[in-house]
This record gives C-alpha cells, sequence and structure tokens, in this order.
C-alpha cells in the first residue's frame, strides 16, 4: 500500500500549505527534497521545513502534497508516478447546515446530468 498520509515534522510554517515536491525546486511553487542521512528525507521551500522519516526521496518526487503543520503531516495529493488522481470539485454543499450564507449557483447541464440516476 503507498502511504498518502505521511508524518512529518514541519517548522518555519504559519499554516498548512501546498507545494510539488522536486529535486531541483526550479518554480516558485516546488519545495526542494533531498535525503539529509540514511534515514530522514527533508523537504524544503522559503523558511520552511520538513522532515519525514525515509531513505528513498525519489518515492516522492513530482509529487503534489499539502504539509500541515498542525497536525504534523504531510498528504499526498497528487502522486506523480499515479496514472489514477481524481478529485472532485464542487459549489454544491452535501453536508446539513445550520445557516446557509448563499444559496447554490444553478449551473447550466449540456450534458444531461441532471437526468442521470445509479438507482434505474
Amino acid at each position: 500500500m503507498i502511504p498518502l498520509v505521511v508524518p512529518a515534522e514541519i517548522r518555519g510554517a504559519d499554516g498548512p500549505f501546498v507545494v510539488r515536491l522536486s529535486p531541483d525546486a526550479v518554480d516558485a511553487h516546488d519545495a526542494q527534497l533531498r535525503r539529509t542521512d540514511e534515514n530522514t528525507i527533508l523537504v524544503t521551500h522559503g523558511r520552511a521545513r520538513a522532515r519525514l522519516a525515509g531513505s528513498d526521496p525519489g518515492q516522492f518526487a513530482g509529487d503534489v502534497v499539502l504539509l500541515d503543520p498542525d497536525r504534523s503531516i504531510m498528504h499526498r495529493l497528487i502522486r506523480a508516478g499515479s496514472r489514477h488522481n481524481t478529485f472532485l470539485v464542487t459549489e454544491r454543499c452535501d453536508q446539513p447546515l445550520r445557516h446557509v450564507l448563499a444559496a447554490a449557483k444553478e449551473w447550466p447541464d449540456p450534458i444531461g446530468w441532471s437526468g442521470f440516476s445509479l438507482n434505474a
């Protein structure tokens, strides 16, 4: 099983942030990924530093991750080596709320999904 949530000791960050892990870190959104010793991987982005247990930084190279210092985790959002990365993005609320700030937007349905049902 490929770990999607990895324990991480994160310092120098005020809150969660998303970066792509790269050995070269050539883009402003890249974090440098390198091995510091045989059991530690270091991720650096600006003044933020994250230490991960492990010996092969190549397993994370190219991945897009969420680093969360409050929870001390690195969550892999997109794995570079996977052909099956999926995100569900919606503006519709699927949680019961006591107070709704704004009504859901009505969107055009050019494909006809509104008539689609799994209970056919």
